[in-house]
């Protein structure tokens, strides 16, 4: 996806959901129509560069979720 390539934030997450995380509005409203399908999830600072490929889901409202592939980012983080 060309202008996001690279683009990096951190999130705290602090309600418990295997299934799917909603994604902040305001970073769902600066994406525009640049939807992306996928994205890929690695931790911060940890230098193992280990990425899961997470697909995204958008709702009618125009909120963003992390869908499948969230519950093994979850589950291999303990929340």
């Amino acid at each position: 996806m060309a202008g996001l390539e690279g683009f990096e934030f951190f999130e705290i997450v602090i309600e418990k959901s295997c299934s799917r995380q909603r994604m902040p509005d305001k970073f769902s409203k600066m994406l525009a129509s640049r939807e992306p399908h996928k994205v890929k999830l690695r931790d911060a600072g940890s230098g193992l560069h280990r990425e899961w490929d997470v697909l995204v889901v958008f709702n009618g409202e125009g909120h963003m979720y992390l869908g499948p592939g969230w519950d093994h980012f979850a589950r291999d983080h303990e929340l």
